[in-house]
């Protein structure tokens, strides 16, 4: 039996169809992915399976292994196509504990210098993304920068167009502290 050629249109046109529905199903599936990759994650109760995700691309072993109580802030952005991964840590010092905090850093600083982390001198200043604005930003000058490890990975010219540091910043008078972490 032969099938006339409407019928053949009708059924290329639902084929067509059903396969344009699909299509854009997928396309839309991996718009929610990518929406997903960039997406920072702020809840602090994932702090410590986030810490470990970045402590196994060998960063932030200075960061505390537990979210203090005096953290006031958090924020992980994992690293997704050309974007950095940014862990970020902000803590209120208490004003009792700032020479204890300054001890710390100088503890890490140490640390990393007995265990030959390269520091860049070169290495460009941290954003603040943990800050309540909601907006990224430059790291307030008010901040003194410690980096603990700081490298490019880029090439000639743009240098730091790949990299990734770590250090800690104090804002001793507004007794605040920032772990950072970056790769990117």
């Amino acid at each position: 039996m032969l099938c006339s050629r409407k019928t053949i249109v009708t059924l290329l046109s639902v084929a067509a169809f059903v396969g344009l529905l699909a299509f854009s199903l997928k396309i839309r599936q991996f718009g929610q992915e990518m929406q997903r990759g960039w997406t920072p994650i702020t809840d602090i109760s994932r702090y410590e399976e986030l810490l470990a995700r970045v402590r196994a691309l060998g960063l932030a072993n200075h960061f505390p292994d537990v979210a203090p109580g005096n953290a006031i802030d958090f924020n992980y952005t994992p690293h997704f196509l050309q974007g950095p991964m940014i862990l970020q840590l902000r803590c209120q010092i208490p004003e009792n504990e700032l020479d204890a905090v300054m001890n710390l850093v100088a503890t890490h600083k140490a640390e990393a210098q007995n265990a030959d982390r390269h520091v860049d001198p070169t290495a460009p200043r941290p954003y603040d993304y943990t800050a309540d604005t909601g907006n990224v930003r430059a790291l307030d000058s008010s901040f003194d920068m410690h980096m603990l490890y700081a490298e490019a990975h880029g090439q000639d010219a743009f240098s730091w167009n790949h990299g990734s540091y770590e250090g800690i910043a104090i804002d001793r008078a507004n007794r605040v502290m920032l772990y950072f972490a970056s790769a990117w």
